[in-house]
């Protein structure tokens, strides 16, 4: 089993999957992306580019590039139920 630092030392900065609420409808993840992309699109600091969406039966999530500012805006969406960081497995 890793140690805490271990783990840590794994981590991709400013790399996230976002993992929205149990059992979200595609629809919800289209609508929640939706919200996204236009909030990246404005002029306000929200920066948040999508790399590959994931679509299981259970769990609908993504995984993106953005700032801790970001995640704080991100985790105020009603929809959504975990960002974690992104780690490296090598």
């Amino acid at each position: 089993m890793m140690s805490g630092t271990q783990i840590a030392s794994r981590i991709v900065p400013g790399k996230w999957i976002v993992r929205l609420k149990p059992y979200a409808t595609p629809a919800a993840k289209d609508r929640h992306l939706s919200v996204v992309n236009a909030r990246t699109a404005d002029t306000t600091p929200f920066n948040c580019e999508i790399h590959r969406e994931y679509n299981l039966d259970e769990a609908r999530a993504y995984s993106a590039s953005f700032d801790n500012a970001t995640k704080e805006e991100i985790e105020q969406l009603g929809e959504v139920g975990l960002p974690i960081p992104h780690w490296s497995h090598l």
